[in-house]
């Protein structure tokens, strides 16, 4: 029963983390910036350096995100955003793409663009994930 749990684990972070490859390389390029933040995203996941970067040069994230409670997915947007903030620039692709993987991580079109505009001002601004999440619920 154990190693369904961690299998399942192991496939949410895989996925997740193929996510956030996929908006650092939305403007064709992985910069600097981007790679050393997959670096460290990857290792709280769990990855190790050579696969972090096997996966950053594999660049072909497969199936959609799964779906998981409200706090989970807030938080992997957050990451999302976080990513395409990274180089400083966020570009129209990259809004798109995060756009789509909130409405495919279950959120309302509403919300996706809710999430987009929050994140985007609270991570600019240096607000914590747990008070940008507080700040979503009570909009909804």
């Amino acid at each position: 029963m154990l190693n369904y749990f961690d299998h399942h684990d192991k496939k949410a972070s895989n996925e997740h983390f193929l996510h956030l490859i996929q908006v650092a390389n939305a403007d064709g390029v992985v910069d600097k910036s981007e790679s050393e933040l997959l670096h460290r995203i990857g290792k709280r996941l769990g990855f190790t350096d050579p696969e972090i970067d096997e996966l950053i040069l594999k660049r072909d994230p497969a199936g959609s995100p799964l779906r998981y409670e409200l706090e989970e997915r807030f938080h992997q947007l957050y990451d999302v955003v976080a990513m395409a903030l990274a180089d400083g620039v966020l570009f129209k692709n990259e809004i798109n793409m995060i756009k789509r993987l909130a409405v495919a991580s279950s959120f309302s079109e509403a919300d996706a663009e809710l999430l987009l505009n929050l994140l985007v001002n609270g991570i600019k601004y240096n607000k914590s994930e747990d008070e940008l999440f507080q700040v979503f619920k009570q909009k909804k």
